[in-house]
Parts: structure tokens; C-alpha cells; sequence
């Protein structure tokens, strides 16, 4: 995505940048070398880390072995966010644990973080490059899509936990 959208896919989850100092930050955190762009394990270890910061926040800054246990609803908060997106794709009919991330649900959170009309900045050349590096499947693995543990991979990858 453009790092232009970093600020508005941040804020979409709740956690985006509160100061231009902090956005400035934050940017250069996801785009050291100034590409413009925000390749997508970053994008997602950073929207975690800013979650997490957000909910220790509420506890004080405080840090204990419960925070440790609360990455992963983290994870499954940024799994919710790729499910409903494409929640008409599966008409419900998947049992819980079963749900996947689709290729129309990733271009939906895609379009949403970019500029009107614009697709995100992301074809879906790149959307399906992210599907199958994430299931690891190769080009069979698009239709398919991401499960829950194969995304919860791409996060510990990404270093989130």
C-alpha cells in the first residue's frame, strides 16, 4: 500500500497515529529507505504493535504475563477485520475455525486503505503474490485463501509475537 494510506489504515483499526510526529515516526518505521510504499508483513506487524500499544495504554502501560496471552486476540481482531470484509463470499456457511481470508476480502481492506477508485495502490497481481506467500500454496493456493493459523504465521514472521 502507499505509505500515503498508513495513517488512514491505522485509524480504520483505531489505532492511528495521534501527533505528525508519531505519523512521521511510524512511516519511516514501515518505509526506512522512503520506497513510498508499505509491503504488507510490515504494515500488519506494525498495525499489531500499535493495537497492543493501544490496549496497554488502557492498562497503564503495565506489563505482565496477561499481556503476553492478549497478543493473539490481536491477531484474530486483524483476522475479523479480513473476514468481514469479504463476508459475503462465504455466505456464513463455514464452521468457526474454518473461515478464510479470500482473495475479495483482501481487496476489500485493500480498497479501503487507498485513495477512491484506486484499488489501495494494490493489483491483484500483489493481493495474490500476499495470498500465497501467506498459505504457501503457490498459485493453487489463491483460491483457497489464508486460514487463521496460516495468518497467524505471517504475524509471527512479521515478529508481532
Amino acid at each position: 500500500m502507499p505509505t500515503s494510506a498508513l495513517s488512514r489504515a491505522l485509524a480504520a483499526l483505531d489505532c492511528g497515529p495521534k501527533s505528525a510526529a508519531e505519523k512521521r515516526q511510524l512511516t519511516e518505521s514501515v518505509d526506512p529507505t522512503d520506497t513510498g510504499e508499505v509491503r504488507y508483513e510490515d504494515f500488519v506487524a506494525l498495525a499489531a504493535l500499535q493495537l497492543r500499544r493501544r490496549r496497554r495504554g488502557g492498562r497503564g502501560g503495565a506489563r505482565n504475563d496477561e499481556e503476553d496471552e492478549g497478543i493473539p486476540d490481536e491477531v484474530e481482531a486483524a483476522f475479523r477485520l479480513f473476514l468481514e470484509a469479504g463476508g459475503e463470499e462465504r455466505g456464513g456457511k463455514r464452521k468457526e475455525g474454518e473461515e478464510r481470508i479470500t482473495m475479495k476480502g483482501l481487496r476489500r481492506v485493500a480498497k479501503s486503505l487507498g485513495s477512491e477508485g484506486s484499488g489501495g495502490g494494490m493489483g491483484d497481481d500483489l493481493l495474490r503474490d500476499m495470498i500465497m506467500e501467506a498459505n504457501g500454496l503457490g498459485p493453487d493456493g489463491v483460491g483457497r485463501g489464508v486460514g487463521r493459523g496460516e495468518f497467524a504465521d505471517v504475524m509471527k514472521r512479521a515478529g508481532v509475537f
